[in-house]
């Protein structure tokens, strides 16, 4: 769970809140109890608005292929759907060297697929290592397509990263 604080005291502390609090017992406590009532009753903790934006946050500065997903692709679940995952790599070391990433985050094809899996999969992503025809959406069609092996299913690449 992410906590967010809005308010800083710094510099202007209250040197009286132990004694007010103090006061305050009994009704801090009911408090808390009917709290942890409401927490065995659902089973989780409540997440607010603010909550979930954080914990978003969180996840996209801890994932570089959640962000880079987040801004490079479009997740749709669907089976038709899918990027070879030498093109969606290709398009991935584009993003990384305009995002400036150290070498720690930068990953290679295979940490990257792993890491792609790992943030996706949740919002029905699959990988496939098996061998398949794939067409590319944004060239004329013609043919049988080119074979590919190994590739994400249920996202698309956004035309303007189409490299």
């Amino acid at each position: 769970m992410v906590f967010t604080f809005e308010t800083s005291f710094a510099g202007r502390e209250d040197l009286t809140l132990r004694d007010r609090l103090a006061a305050e017992r009994p009704g801090i406590a009911n408090w808390a109890i009917k709290g942890l009532e409401r927490l065995r009753e659902q089973g989780k903790f409540t997440i607010g608005a603010k909550g979930k934006v954080a914990q978003h946050e969180v996840k996209l500065a801890q994932s570089p292929a959640l962000r880079f997903a987040s801004e490079c692709l479009v997740i749709t679940g669907k089976r038709e759907d899918m990027v070879p995952v030498p093109l969606i790599f290709d398009v991935y070391g584009e993003w990384a060297a305009r995002e400036e990433l150290s070498p720690r985050e930068r990953r290679n094809k295979n940490d990257f697929k792993e890491d792609m899996i790992a943030a996706l999969r949740a919002r029905g992503v699959k990988y496939a290592s098996n061998q398949t025809r794939w067409h590319d959406p944004f060239k004329p069609t013609g043919g049988k397509g080119e074979r590919i092996k190994g590739r994400f299913i249920g996202i698309r690449l956004k035309q303007e990263f189409r490299i």
